[in-house]
């Protein structure tokens, strides 16, 4: 049995400063960014985290981005399916976003 460690970012806070992981089965992985509502020990509530694949196709930086240009409602859910929200903020000039995002932020 293969296993894969993905990273959970909480949608609420936008950080992993208290990083979280969940082992995934690859038989069972679940969609790209796929969202698992547990407790976040920063905010110190429970809310919808993104789980991270950085060796598929949600990456952090790709979170960051959804979570910069809020694309995640008050309740924590995806108000556009993810894939449709960064083909829309890639065609839109975001280098400037980029800039004002330290390298770690978020990691």
């Amino acid at each position: 049995m293969a296993i894969e460690i993905h990273k959970l970012l909480c949608v609420h806070c936008g950080t992993s400063a208290l990083p979280m992981y969940i082992p995934r089965d690859t038989k069972h992985l679940r969609e790209y960014g796929h969202l698992k509502k547990c407790y976040c020990l920063l905010c110190g509530r429970e809310t919808n985290h993104a789980e991270i694949n950085e060796c598929g196709g949600y990456s952090s930086r790709e979170f960051r981005l959804e979570w910069a240009y809020g694309n995640f409602n008050e309740k924590g859910q995806r108000i556009k399916p993810w894939r449709e929200h960064v083909a829309q903020i890639r065609q839109q000039d975001y280098r400037e976003l980029n800039k004002q995002l330290p390298e770690d932020w978020g990691e």
